[in-house]
């Protein structure tokens, strides 16, 4: 094997392990957090946010790159199911992004409320300054892509990567709460961790 073939596979380790990590800090977080010690973020759209640590550095040098290929959407735009058969990867696009510095985390837990008289939960086509790993608990959050504009619903118990970059909404079209705990990487300091492009001027509705 050569020397650059155990560099990238080192990047792909490493990117895999930083995943992991991050999933399961947010999730200590979250169950160790004590009422009245967070900050609270007000999401556009009827989502509420709370957040368990934000804007933490790393004083080590951390790089990861992410590559990520979409599951493809069943006719009723559920994602992939736990006793489906597995996905092929032939044909589907991938997607990279490089972190250089992922100092700015954000962990925490958003809870998107129900569809009610038409009105859903969930925040509107939006971009994030760096990736998200998002982990669905409760109910169900069903997540479009500007790239092909398809939604993909993932239940409680899976977990995705949004890699920030492409255009998204995420919706909650269930009739219970939808709670999701995250983790975000490369937030510079004083933006926020989501920017809803839906007022833009130049917006234009991708689907």
């Amino acid at each position: 094997m050569t020397l650059q073939a155990i560099r990238n596979r080192t990047v792909y380790v490493v990117a895999g392990l930083s995943l992991i990590v991050l999933a399961a800090v947010a999730l200590i977080a979250a169950l160790n957090a004590q009422a009245g010690n967070h900050d609270e973020l007000e999401i556009i759209g009827p989502a509420d946010a709370e957040i368990f640590a934000q804007g933490n550095t790393f004083p080590d040098d951390f790089r990861a790159e992410y590559r990520l290929k979409f599951g493809e959407p069943d006719d009723t735009g559920a994602g992939q199911s736990s006793d489906a058969p597995p996905l092929q990867a032939g044909g589907r696009e991938t997607f990279e992004r490089m972190v250089n510095d992922g100092s700015g985390i954000y962990i925490g837990t958003l809870t998107f409320a129900p569809e009610e008289d038409g009105e859903i939960g969930g925040v509107d086509w939006h971009t994030h300054p760096g990736p998200f790993v998002v982990a669905v608990v409760e109910g169900a959050l069903t997540v479009t892509w500007s790239h092909d504009c398809e939604p993909r619903t993932y239940e409680a118990g899976e977990a995705f990567v949004d890699l920030g970059e492409q255009v998204h909404k995420a919706e909650n079209f269930a009739d219970e709460e939808t709670v999701v705990y995250f983790s975000v990487l490369g937030v510079p300091e004083g933006e926020p961790i989501t920017n809803v492009v839906t007022g833009d001027d130049d917006f234009e509705e991708p689907c």
